[in-house]
C-alpha cells in the first residue's frame, strides 16, 4: 500500500517573506540612491578638501562644543606613515556654535591633508582629560 504524503498547508506568514524581502530590497535601493546623492552634496560643499568627509549632512550642523574655541589634534600614527614620519598637528579653531561643518571648513582653510588610507573624516572625538581638545576620527 502506497502512502501519499501531503504537503503541509503553507500559512500566510510563510508566503509573506518574499513580498517583505522585495520591499526591503526596494528600500535599500532608495537608500543607496539617497546615499549617493548625499555624497555628491557633501563633495559640492567641500570641493577643496584633501580628505573625504564621511559625516552625514544631518550631522554637519551638530554642535561639537559649547566653548568658543577648540584644538583639533591630528596624530599621523597609523601604518601609512611608518616609512615617512609626520609630526602631530594641532589646529586652533575659534568661533561660536562650533559645528562639524565649521570645523571641516576651518581644517580645509588650514590645509589639512590626510594623505593616507585613512582619509575618511568620520567625526571629532573629545580627548580624554581635556575639555577643549578633540581628535579627528578617521577611517579607511
Amino acid at each position: 500500500m502506497t502512502q501519499i504524503k501531503q504537503e503541509p498547508k503553507k500559512e500566510q506568514s510563510e508566503i509573506q517573506p518574499k513580498k517583505e524581502e522585495q520591499e526591503e530590497q526596494e528600500e535599500q535601493e532608495q537608500t543607496e540612491e539617497e546615499m549617493e546623492y548625499e555624497i555628491e552634496q557633501i563633495d559640492l560643499m567641500f570641493p577643496n578638501a584633501q580628505f573625504t568627509v564621511a559625516i552625514s549632512i544631518k550631522e554637519l550642523d551638530d554642535i561639537i562644543t559649547d566653548k568658543n574655541y577648540i584644538i583639533i589634534k591630528q596624530a599621523y600614527n597609523c601604518y601609512c606613515y611608518s616609512d615617512c614620519k609626520r609630526n602631530t598637528e594641532y589646529f586652533y579653531i575659534q568661533g561660536k556654535n562650533i559645528t562639524n561643518k565649521y570645523v571641516i571648513e576651518r581644517l580645509i582653510e588650514c590645509g589639512l591633508d590626510l594623505d593616507c588610507n585613512h582619509m575618511f573624516v568620520e567625526g571629532f572625538c573629545q580627548t580624554i582629560g581635556s575639555d577643549c581638545q578633540f581628535e579627528i576620527c578617521v577611517g579607511s
